[in-house]
């Protein structure tokens, strides 16, 4: 325990000033006692910046903690990665990955608890892994009768998230049908329109499809949804290799007990499934907006004595991936 500090009852928030000694891992504890005479209690945990020493959990062979401050981020933002260093003084190599290593840089590291500032990018939608390798070279250290070689080359490695949401990208898309109201093999009208994330018509090329909406319903399949899919949490893609372990110190290299490699990420979106559309009425994936985001098509209806549901997805932007957008309209 640091200190302890009893304060006043109140109903409105109290601010407490708390004067820590060291930078480390904190647990705040609240005890209080209501009005029946319980005992409630509340309790938070947070970081201190700081020099000295801090216990970090050292028993996790060459692996070390990177804490990321935020949940999320958004292109233009700065992200501060907390490294849970074992040394006082340490080489780092820093990379930014995501199926490849995007940008990488060797750094100096001092302290316990170094911060590392790693600028987030449009290229980092949806998420990009930050990985620390630290280096230590030889040093002077004590016989220790548990280790071969105590003062010999070491490294750590540790790796992060950073998330960083598709904000600003999804298209508004508006559908509807000529009439409410068809007969069988009579010819229909349906009408799309988009408007960008700023509100303002928006050229964007469009996919339409009509459906007999009892066999969606059979189903229960929706429109797509193209944010998720184009937008969706994509896996590291990346392995790290460190032959420090089989060049320093001595191993068996027998593989009884041995847990073997791999396990670095995974390519999302491998275990999705394509839709067979049946009762098809229409499907044009050729249709794009005017200037004023209006589009429209017509085409014969089957003989059908049944409801259609019409559904259109959007895309648009010089890349192909932004502004993306699914809604389905029963007309």
């Amino acid at each position: 325990v640091i200190f302890s500090m009893p304060t006043q009852m109140s109903r409105d928030p109290v601010e407490l000033h708390l004067a820590l000694p060291r930078g480390g891992y904190y647990a705040l504890v609240a005890t209080g006692v209501d009005s029946r005479g319980n005992t409630v209690e509340s309790a938070t945990a947070f970081y201190v910046l700081g020099d000295g020493e801090s216990p970090w959990r050292l028993d996790r062979a060459n692996r070390i903690e990177l804490v990321v401050e935020k949940q999320s981020y958004s292109p233009g933002e700065t992200a501060r990665v907390l490294v849970k260093s074992p040394w006082p003084r340490t080489t780092a190599l820093v990379t930014v990955e995501r199926a490849g290593v995007l940008e990488s840089r060797v750094v100096e590291l001092s302290g316990p608890m170094p911060v590392l500032e790693i600028p987030v990018r449009e290229a980092h939608v949806p998420n990009v892994f930050v990985s620390v390798v630290l280096l230590r070279g030889r040093i002077q250290a004590a016989a220790d009768p548990e280790m071969a070689d105590p003062g010999r080359p070491a490294y750590r490695i540790g790796y992060c998230e950073l998330s960083v949401p598709p904000e600003g990208r999804s298209l508004e898309v508006r559908l509807a049908a000529g009439r409410e109201e068809y007969r069988p093999g009579e010819t229909a009208t349906a009408k799309v329109h988009v408007d960008g994330p700023d509100g303002k018509p928006r050229r964007a090329a469009v996919t339409l499809w009509a459906v007999d909406s009892g066999v969606l319903s059979l189903t229960g399949y929706h429109a797509p949804d193209l944010i998720s899919g184009f937008y969706g949490r994509r896996g590291l893609g990346v392995t790290t290799g460190e032959s420090r372990s089989r060049l320093v110190g001595r191993r068996s290299y027998g593989t009884k007990g041995d847990r073997a490699g791999g396990g670095g990420g995974f390519l999302a979106g491998a275990d999705q499934l394509r839709t067979d559309f049946r009762a098809v009425a229409l499907w044009r994936g050729d249709l794009v907006t005017d200037s004023a985001g209006d589009a429209s098509v017509t085409f014969p209806l089957p003989d059908s004595l049944t409801t259609y549901r019409l559904m259109a997805v959007a895309m648009a932007g010089a890349n192909g991936t932004r502004g993306i957008s699914a809604i389905p309209r029963a007309p």
